[in-house]
């Protein structure tokens, strides 16, 4: 059966980034698999917005739950690259002025993280807050993954692999390496990229079939994101190729072995 809309018999609010959304309709059977910064808060705002409450899995593994599931993906490296300059965005904040019980994607990047950083002083820990900082850019953070300071090349293994957000959490996370597609591949109801969001969105919303998502075009962007530099070296680059040839790389060739995925997609993204 196809992912299907149940109706509340009365009106029901869903809380989520610190504001209310009237839901008009449950997912019961569709769950989507939330990889950081592939765009997955715009996805998740467009279903609220609209008043379709959907269940995710996000910085967890999926849950073995029935049912369709859908995901959305991106270039590896560039994910890497926003995911960093994320978590720096979040530990730089500067929350002067905001009032912690009225913070919304509309004035401030991450509710829950900025109101941590203004009641406990911290946004993430106070350990995962001091890595971020000893790293000026993303590109120095994967260049020093070789380094020939062991000192630091052991801190930007530390942050690399830490557990805490999305650095480690990419696309080889989420799908075990490919193991988990091999497992669910039928599961899989669609998989979008980034790079394409628009028209698959479009895509998704045909198939889901859904009246009031079909008109829909995402656009939701964070608020209070400094633009950070995305320049990678050829060293940094190499380093990441390096790391992601045993996650983020097998994740996506199952994604292809399996049909969710272009060929033309992931060769894009081995560049």
């Amino acid at each position: 059966m196809l992912p299907y809309l149940e109706v509340p018999g009365e009106n029901i609010y869903s809380h989520k980034w610190n504001q209310n959304y009237k839901t008009h309709a449950f997912a019961p059977n569709l769950r989507f698999i939330h990889i950081g910064k592939c765009g997955g808060t715009t996805i998740m705002a467009e279903f609220f917005e609209q008043g379709i409450y959907l269940e995710q899995d996000h910085l967890r593994k999926p849950r073995q739950l029935p049912g369709w599931v859908f995901l959305w993906v991106r270039h590896p490296i560039t994910r890497f690259v926003s995911a960093f300059n994320f978590a720096k965005s979040l530990v730089e904040f500067d929350p002067s002025g905001l009032d912690p019980d009225k913070l919304t994607l509309d004035n401030c990047p991450e509710p829950g993280r900025i109101r941590k950083k203004i009641t406990q002083g911290y946004t993430f820990t106070p350990e995962y807050d001091a890595l971020i900082t000893k790293f000026e850019s993303a590109n120095a953070l994967a260049e020093s993954l070789s380094s020939s300071e062991p000192r630091l090349e052991n801190q930007a293994e530390e942050l690399f692999c830490h557990p805490k957000e999305h650095i480690s959490k990419g696309i080889g996370f989420y799908l075990s390496n490919g193991r988990w597609v091999a497992r669910n591949s039928r599961r899989i109801l669609f998989v979008g990229c980034l790079e394409t969001m628009t028209q698959d969105f479009r895509r998704l919303t045909d198939i889901l079939g859904w009246e009031n998502l079909a008109q829909t075009i995402p656009s939701h962007r964070r608020s209070g994101s400094p633009n950070y530099s995305t320049d990678l070296s050829p060293t940094a680059r190499r380093n990441l190729v390096a790391r992601f040839q045993k996650t983020e790389y097998p994740a996506l060739q199952a994604l292809v072995k399996y049909g969710h995925l272009t060929r033309e997609r992931i060769d894009e993204y081995m560049k």
